[in-house]
């Protein structure tokens, strides 16, 4: 894959900010940061390295043909599953809208999705 993306001095150049070097059998270790990031996008933290790291892999993104995703009304969702493997790769009013989709419903209990069912 690293070899796929231009190797590792061309994702050297592409994440400037991250610290790219090689591990065991040919793959490659990327680390965003001193520690992990989890954002908060209503404060702003949009995460922008995940995104620049999202971009430069976006060649090799697949996203599974089965389904696991489901939408508050437990039913599958190819649209929802789609925007949380591009989650970072679309601007944040997307990813909002796919964690309002997995929130539960205030009013309806029957509206949660479990998380053994969800790919992530």
């Amino acid at each position: 894959m690293t070899d796929a993306l231009g190797g590792i001095e061309d994702l050297k150049a592409k994440l400037p900010d991250a610290t790219v070097s090689p591990a065991g059998q040919g793959g490659t270790l990327v680390i965003l940061g001193s520690e992990p990031d989890a954002g908060d996008i209503p404060a702003g933290n949009d995460l922008p390295l995940y995104g620049k790291l999202a971009r430069v892999l976006e060649p090799m993104l697949q996203v599974p043909e089965v389904v696991h995703m489901r939408d508050k009304n437990n039913i599958a969702s190819r649209e929802l599953q789609k925007a949380w493997y591009r989650r970072f790769l679309t601007p944040h009013k997307d990813t909002i809208e796919v964690n309002r989709a997995r929130q539960p419903s205030a009013v309806d209990p029957a509206d949660s999705t479990p998380d053994e069912d969800l790919p992530f």
